[in-house]
């Protein structure tokens, strides 16, 4: 382009406020400005215009963020019958919700066991990270959200709290990925401290309500680590099993326990103690449940996160046995059916959840709203 092309036309001139081209000053120099500056000049107004579309996306990301956080903030505490209410549970089925874990290692391996559990009747799926770490977990996670736009879908990132956990879920939030749930082995609650000295647990609370995301928080609570692994839960004595769910019942939504390793059952007077400690809050289950013993269980816990007794192999779920859990669950006292103490004082009897053939019924395979 020459600089004749640059020259300003009379009209722009007097849109400028100018009357002759001669009011603008030299006008050699000018053009020879304009002509060296050009290129450059169009690269500067592209990136300053990047800038601002960036800079307003940010704000509109801070803005959404700031309205989850408050709604978050102003939502009352879940309960033992709000959460039934959530997977639209009422009436005689009153069977505890059931959440199939799957051990992520592929994006069509995991679609695949999501298909396995939703044949199954299940309430929803969490995915976990045994085999690498946490970010190659995202894109399945993203994966499985577009493939399963209305599932229940939580996730396990292993070893990370939630002081860690949360700000990724709230970023995923607003990139238009939601997480239902986040279930952590490790709460960081301390059984040793009395309930206002929570330091960490506090902190993981304080990192959740400023992080964007509004899911439903499961935490580890008296949980297995059977390696003594640093970042996950200390052993916990049975006699402060109340206690330290009482504390929990504070921080998480659903307090989530287990037995002492993968595959292997909580003893029944730790979940009964369990169950006094939360009162009403809710209480899950993550290890060691199967067809077996569900019924034994299941009058003290409001869901069940199932793996190893539903497995095929380590990242397959066997249709078969999650079948025949879910058969057995079916005809199982529920959280309200057996007569018994909350360490309310009250005792309370209700109906079984089962279907016209025996079946599970319920598998609400939908979002909670």
């Amino acid at each position: 382009m020459s600089a004749t092309d640059l020259r300003p036309t009379q009209m722009e001139f007097e849109g400028m406020g100018a009357s002759e081209p001669g009011a603008l000053g030299d006008e050699d120099t000018d053009l020879s400005i304009l002509g060296e500056a050009g290129p450059d000049f169009d690269r500067s107004r592209s990136e300053q215009d990047n800038a601002v579309r960036a800079e307003a996306m940010r704000e509109a990301m801070s803005d959404i963020a700031n309205i989850v956080t408050r709604a978050a903030q102003s939502k009352e505490k879940l309960t033992r019958a709000t959460i039934k209410a959530k997977f639209g549970r009422s009436g005689a089925d009153d069977r505890p919700l059931v959440f199939v874990v799957i051990h992520a290692l592929t994006t069509e391996q995991v679609a695949k066991n999501v298909e396995v559990a939703k044949e199954a009747g299940a309430d929803g799926v969490f995915l976990i990270n045994h085999d690498f770490d946490y970010p190659q977990l995202l894109p399945i996670i993203r994966h499985v959200r577009g493939l399963f736009p209305d599932l229940f879908l939580g996730s396990n990132f292993h070893t990370l709290n939630g002081a860690d956990a949360f700000p990724i879920l709230g970023r995923l939030a607003r990139e238009g990925v939601k997480l239902d749930a986040f279930w952590a082995d490790n709460a960081c609650i301390d059984h040793e401290r009395a309930l206002p000295e929570q330091p960490m647990a506090a902190k993981i609370l304080d990192t959740r309500a400023s992080s964007g995301w509004d899911g439903l928080y499961f935490g580890g609570t008296a949980f297995k680590n059977p390696r003594n692994h640093v970042k996950l839960c200390r052993p916990v004595p049975l006699e402060a099993s109340a206690s330290v769910a009482a504390t929990a019942a504070h921080y998480m939504d659903v307090v989530t326990t287990s037995g002492p390793a993968s595959g292997e059952a909580p003893t029944i007077d730790k979940i009964q103690a369990m169950r006094e400690g939360c009162k009403e809050t809710p209480l899950a289950v993550a290890s060691g449940v199967g067809a077996d013993n569900v019924a034994q269980l299941a009058p003290y816990v409001d869901a069940f996160l199932v793996a190893s007794s539903v497995q095929a192999d380590t990242h397959n779920i066997d249709p078969a046995k999650l079948a025949a859990f879910m058969a057995q669950l079916s005809s199982a006292p529920g959280p309200d059916s057996a007569e018994r103490d909350h360490g309310t004082g009250q005792k309370v009897q209700g109906g079984v959840g089962v279907g016209p053939g025996g079946e599970a019924r319920g598998g609400m395979w939908r979002r909670v709203e």
